[in-house]
């Protein structure tokens, strides 16, 4: 058995049987009146800065912990180091040109049959979850739902200890890793949704009218699926669909790109609400 394509192995579990089309890409929704606060505060803060030259970009090392969770230890097991640290390369590929890089603490592999279908996340995130509200923790999945995966944003108020585990959460289906089959197989989803652990929005979040909170994003109606060059859904609007964008819902061989704005925008967030916690 190859182990690096993790696809292979779960060809004959219920998540197999699901089509790449039946899945979302992405299962975070629900933006609150509080997130779009953060997103006014940092701006605030960002268009002072740039008012006296100063720059909040500094580079930031994220300590990384990889959870991997399937419905048997062989399973566990089939996803190989070699393919963690892949993934971690892409990440760290991704997000090379905004400043951002990630460092892996520890992998662990973990078989439970309720928690590897997304079932009692709390319970798996109390034993599994490691270190602080600025370190990363990734949560490899069988199945996550309807999704590819999702992940909690980032928020104020949060307690040290273990209060930090009940609201940081980042999930994500094994079948994205590198090394797996079709559009979502490259490793791209960790990048998506580690958008969302900085506080990023999707690009198309509440249409052409409603926005992301970043200057610098095209406006934008729809989600993206495929690759469709040219796509324009807000045509009275500057600017074409950022299909290429990470925060969109493109295949992975699209995904290249974090704006300007989203860059700063990633920095300004972690130093506001994870920093210090």
């Amino acid at each position: 058995m190859q182990p690096v394509l993790v696809a292979t192995l779960l060809a004959s579990t219920a998540m197999g049987a699901a089509t790449l089309q039946e899945l979302s890409r992405c299962g975070t929704t629900g933006i609150t009146n509080a997130q779009r606060a953060n997103h006014e505060t940092a701006a605030s803060a960002e268009a002072a800065a740039a008012s006296a030259g100063l720059t909040t970009r500094a580079n930031l090392i994220i300590n990384t912990y990889i959870h991997i969770v399937a419905s048997t230890g062989a399973k566990a097991k089939a996803v190989a180091d070699k393919t963690v640290a892949n993934q971690m390369s892409v990440l760290n590929g991704n997000y090379a040109p905004s400043g951002i890089s990630f460092r892996l603490q520890k992998t662990t592999r973990t078989a439970n049959s309720n928690w590897d279908v997304d079932g009692d996340t709390r319970t798996m995130k109390k034993a599994l979850h490691s270190g602080q509200y600025i370190d990363l923790n990734l949560y490899f999945l069988e199945k996550v739902g309807t999704n590819y995966g999702y992940c909690t944003f980032p928020q104020g108020n949060v307690a040290a200890g273990d209060g930090i585990w009940t609201v940081d959460e980042c999930l994500i289906r094994a079948d994205t890793m590198p090394g797996n089959a079709g559009p979502y197989g490259e490793g791209k989803a960790a990048a998506h949704e580690v958008g969302h652990w900085f506080g990023l929005f999707h690009t198309f979040q509440d249409g052409c009218y409603g926005g992301d909170e970043v200057a610098d994003t095209p406006a934008q109606a729809t989600s993206t699926h495929g690759c469709p060059v040219g796509k324009d859904t807000c045509p009275s609007l500057p600017g074409l669909d950022p299909i290429h964008n990470y925060m969109d819902y493109s295949y992975d061989s699209y995904y290249e790109e974090f704006t300007n704005g989203q860059q700063e925008r990633m920095h300004s967030m972690f130093n506001m609400l994870r920093k210090g916690v």
